[in-house]
């Protein structure tokens, strides 16, 4: 199946951010041999025109989209514009900004489906339900569209061992990882030198992200909690991963 996988911006001037929560949905799918197009819109820094022209040009069978809460004003705008001209084409929507709201997503986007919670396991078996023609009702953690309303599936536990899920080295050569290193240590180059993590004989600093953990134990009012508590990779894995 070929998926177009967006990451929207936050705002319209945003900073390069590793998109590391598609990168692992984008891990397994790989693994299972289906192709992806990874459109990073946050950090390409494309004008709305520029993003339709874009994905009129491409041939996808799914789009999926995610991000944080911020970005769903222009997931709102992109979803209707591209169900515009593609509207039988699937789109999962994920993330802090689909899995809080779902009736506002289905009321106010043209996204039809969206993971409720991770979506590591969730996207490989909805995307191979779609491909092989199975009932998506039939998947654990999803909200469906239907007509005028929408429904959930049962929901689907959170990973427990983290350590089994696979870094997402091959989704890493969807982007242009070196680009993300050098702009991300120039972006942040005033709070690294605070720290003291600036080579100023250099002028650089190659800074880059991965996941340590999942979820959160602070309380704060005005965030939706949709991991509750806290799982860790162990040091180990994250040895491995940074190597």
């Amino acid at each position: 199946m070929n998926i177009l996988m967006v990451y929207p911006p936050c705002r319209e001037t945003d900073t390069p951010v590793l998109p590391l929560g598609l990168l692992y949905v984008a891990q397994p799918l790989l693994e299972d041999g289906h192709h992806i197009d990874f459109f990073d819109i946050a950090h390409e820094k494309t004008s709305r025109g520029e993003v339709l022209s874009k994905i009129k040009n491409k041939k996808f069978d799914l789009m999926m989209i995610g991000g944080i809460i911020t970005t769903y004003s222009y997931v709102k705008w992109l979803t209707n514009e591209v169900r515009e001209f593609y509207p039988d084409i699937p789109i999962m929507g994920g993330g802090f900004v689909a899995t809080p709201i779902p009736h506002l997503i289905f009321k106010n986007t043209g996204i039809n489906a969206v993971c409720n919670g991770e979506g590591d396991i969730t996207a490989r078996e909805y995307v191979a339900a779609l491909d092989e023609g199975k009932d998506i009702s039939k998947v654990q953690g999803l909200f469906i569209k239907n007509k005028n309303s929408f429904f959930k599936t049962p929901e689907r536990p959170l990973i427990s061992n983290l350590d089994e899920i696979h870094p997402p080295l091959d989704a890493y050569k969807l982007l242009d990882i070196e680009r993300y290193i050098i702009e991300n240590g120039k972006q942040l180059q005033p709070q690294l030198e605070l720290y003291g993590m600036w080579d100023s004989y250099l002028n650089e600093c190659r800074l880059f992200d991965i996941l340590s953990e999942r979820g959160c134990v602070a309380r704060c009012t005005f965030c939706y909690r949709m991991m509750k508590g806290l799982r860790k990779h162990s040091v180990p894995y994250l040895i491995e991963h940074i190597k």
